[in-house]
């Protein structure tokens, strides 16, 4: 089995060893996938790093071109929950042409080999969600065990660190909205349906609320700034600018795990475009 990671290491990559536990071994049990799950935790805590290329490799062995259009098929038989992923990530590898819409305040997230890699890593786990149902294992608590794998794998890529691991279901659904704003006072008063309206709708909805709220947009952002990002139409994500350098700028965003990461370095569903605002504690 290849070892995608640094000599001098002993963890290969994590799919490979979850999956083949469950396609070779009968009856595979949940306290397995526990197991499994929480080696990879430790080796995560260890800040340990793939070989991207490496890594990029391995998948693309196991997702060939021709494999692309097929996975495609899977949106209609996996929670639809999942389906935006699926297919955000196989646009994503493919290197489909993609349509852009930016405006002068916003910047077009391009596909790097980290960010690829990260795409990849969700067609995998999503195809094995898949195949989980079909094998009759219990597709839910399987989803659940691999999806903490895969946040766990999303660590170890170049330019993401794990800062705080949730360890809970519940620590995962905390929104990322609420990490960025949840301090605020008005964040506090809102409805869990205003949340819904006023922060992860409509981009021009969205922006207006924030703008109601003091903050501003702005092209260049610095350390503390907001980075929300989203679709041409509709916000999907938020984090914080924790440092901006020559070699890019880094966010701290909550996705699953609280990762600090290079500002391109998010899930396929966040949209390829960012914004920057500017808090009002920072207004001069």
């Amino acid at each position: 089995m290849i070892n995608i990671y640094p000599i001098g290491t002993e963890l290969p990559l994590a799919q490979s060893l979850i999956i083949r536990e469950m396609t070779e071994t009968p009856n595979f049990p949940l306290q397995q996938v526990k197991g499994l799950v929480t080696l990879i935790a430790d080796y995560v805590e260890s800040a340990a790093t793939v070989d991207t290329v490496k890594a990029l490799h391995w998948f693309q062995s196991k997702i060939p071109p021709d494999k692309i259009s097929k996975l495609k098929e899977l949106s209609g038989k996996i929670p639809k929950s999942l389906n935006q992923g699926l297919i955000e990530s196989l646009a994503c590898v493919s290197d489909e042409p993609q349509e852009r819409n930016i405006t002068c305040n916003t910047t077009y997230i391009e596909d790097s080999q980290e960010r690829k890699l990260i795409a990849y890593a969700t067609i995998y786990f999503l195809e094995q969600v898949h195949e989980c149902a079909c094998k009759g294992y219990d597709s839910v608590a399987m989803a659940t065990m691999l999806n903490l794998a895969q946040l766990d794998f999303l660590g170890c890529i170049s330019g993401v660190t794990v800062i705080n691991r949730s360890t809970t279901p519940e620590e995962g659904k905390e929104r990322s909205h609420s990490v960025v704003f949840g301090h605020s006072p008005w964040y506090k008063d809102l409805t869990s349906r205003d949340i819904g309206a006023k922060l992860s709708g409509n981009i021009n909805t969205v922006t207006s609320f924030l703008t109601s709220k003091r903050y501003k947009v702005v092209k260049q952002p610095q350390a503390g700034h907001i980075a929300m990002y989203h679709t041409p139409v509709e916000v999907r994500h938020f984090g914080i600018v924790e440092s901006v350098h020559l070699s890019g700028i880094y966010i701290i965003s909550k996705f699953g795990h609280t990762y600090r990461h290079r500002w391109d370095l998010v899930m396929m569903t966040f949209g390829r475009y960012i914004t920057y605002l500017l808090p009002p504690e920072q207004l001069s």
